[in-house]
C-alpha cells in the first residue's frame, strides 16, 4: 500500500519483510512453495522475479518523466532513478543488456548517450530565450551563464569541425546562428548596399542617420589599414567600390582639378575668388598643412612635381622648400 508494489528490496528498513519475500521467491523458485500461498500472492500483485519487477518500476519512473518535447527530466533527488539510469547505459556499452530491455528503452526513444540528453535539455532552453529574445544568440552578460557558455561551445566546436552531424542538425531546425558576427556583417553590408545606392557612393558621413551604419564603415576602414580586414569581405566590399580612404581620394580628386588649372593658368596659385571655391579653399589648406608639418610626404612630392608655390611671395621658386622651423 505503501509503496505501491510487492518488491522489498534487500536494503529496506524492515529487514524481517525483505528476508521473508527474498524466501518466498527461493521457495517459490523451488518449487516448494504452497499452491494456496501462490494465489493468494498472485491476487495481491506480487513479483515473483525481483529483477524484473524493479526493472519494470523503474522503467515505469522513467517513463513518467518524459516530458511533451520528449526530454526524460529526472529529479536529482530521485537517487535511485538516476543510478538506474546509468546502469542501463553502462549495461548496453558493455552489451550485457538483456535484447528485451533495450527494444523497450528504444521504444520511448531513450538515449543511450547522456550527452545527448544534456544536448536536449540545453536545446529546450535556448528555445526558450528564442522564444523570449527572436533569436538563439545568447549574449554573455545573460542571466543563464551557463546556456551562454554552451551556446558558445556550440559554435567553437562547430568552426573547428569536432560537432557531429546530429548535433549540427537540431541545432539548424531552431534557426542557430553558427557565427552571428557575419550574420550582422551581411545584414549592415545590406544596409550600405542600400545607402550607396541611394547616395552614389559608400561614404555614409558620421551625421547620417544610421549611426549604427556610419560606425562599421568607419570600423571596416580601421580593420583594413590594420590589416585585420578578412580578404572575403574586402573582396565583397571591393565589389560594391567601397573607397578604403576616403580622403586620400578626395585630395587624388583636387589635385586632378589643381593639374587642370595649372595647364589654363600657368600656375597653381588659385585665388580665393577664384569660380571653384572648392579647389581655392583645398589649396590654401596644403599649404597649411605643409607649413604644420602635417602633409604626406607622397602628397608634398605630388605638388613639387607640378612646381606648386608653398609660400605665394616665392613665386619664382621652382620646387619646394621645407617650411621654416620658426
Amino acid at each position: 500500500k505503501d509503496h505501491g508494489d510487492c518488491i522489498v528490496q534487500e536494503t529496506y528498513h524492515d529487514q524481517k519483510l525483505a528476508k521473508w519475500v527474498s524466501s518466498l521467491r527461493s521457495r517459490h523458485n523451488a518449487g516448494r512453495l504452497k499452491f494456496e500461498y501462490v494465489v493468494r500472492l498472485n491476487r495481491i500483485g506480487f513479483t515473483w522475479d525481483a529483477v524484473k519487477g524493479f526493472w519494470e518500476l523503474m522503467f515505469g519512473e522513467l517513463l513518467s518523466c518524459k516530458t511533451d518535447d520528449g526530454i526524460f527530466e529526472i529529479p536529482i533527488e530521485n537517487e535511485q532513478l538516476v543510478v538506474w539510469v546509468n546502469n542501463q547505459r553502462r549495461s548496453y556499452r558493455k552489451g550485457t543488456l538483456d535484447r528485451i530491455y533495450i527494444d523497450r528503452l528504444n521504444e520511448i526513444d531513450f538515449s543511450w548517450d547522456p550527452l545527448i540528453d544534456r544536448f536536449k535539455r540545453m536545446v529546450k532552453r535556448l528555445q526558450f530565450f528564442k522564444g523570449e529574445h527572436g533569436d538563439c544568440n545568447v549574449p554573455k552578460t545573460y542571466s543563464d551563464k551557463q546556456l551562454s557558455a554552451w551556446v558558445d561551445n556550440q559554435r567553437q566546436a562547430y568552426r573547428k569541425g569536432k560537432l557531429d552531424k546530429w548535433y549540427v542538425d537540431q541545432l539548424d531546425q531552431i534557426g542557430f546562428d553558427w557565427d552571428p558576427r557575419e550574420t550582422l556583417w551581411k545584414q549592415i553590408f545590406g544596409r550600405l548596399v542600400e545607402y550607396r545606392g541611394e547616395h552614389g557612393n559608400c561614404n555614409v558621413p558620421s551625421t547620417f542617420d544610421d549611426k549604427q551604419l556610419s560606425a562599421w564603415v568607419d570600423s571596416q576602414r580601421q580593420a583594413y589599414r590594420k590589416g585585420k580586414l578578412d580578404k572575403w569581405y574586402v573582396d565583397q566590399l571591393n565589389q560594391i567600390g567601397f573607397d578604403w580612404d576616403p580622403r586620400e581620394t578626395l585630395w587624388k580628386q583636387m589635385f586632378g582639378r589643381l593639374v587642370e588649372y595649372r595647364k589654363e593658368y600657368g600656375n597653381c596659385d588659385v585665388p580665393r575668388t577664384f569660380d571653384d571655391k572648392q579647389l581655392a579653399t583645398w589649396v590654401d589648406s596644403q599649404r597649411q598643412a605643409y607649413k604644420n608639418g602635417s602633409l604626406k610626404p607622397e602628397f608634398v612630392e605630388k605638388l613639387g612635381n607640378i612646381e606648386f608655390t608653398w609660400v605665394l611671395r616665392e613665386r619664382n621658386y621652382k620646387g619646394f622648400r621645407l617650411p621654416d622651423n620658426g
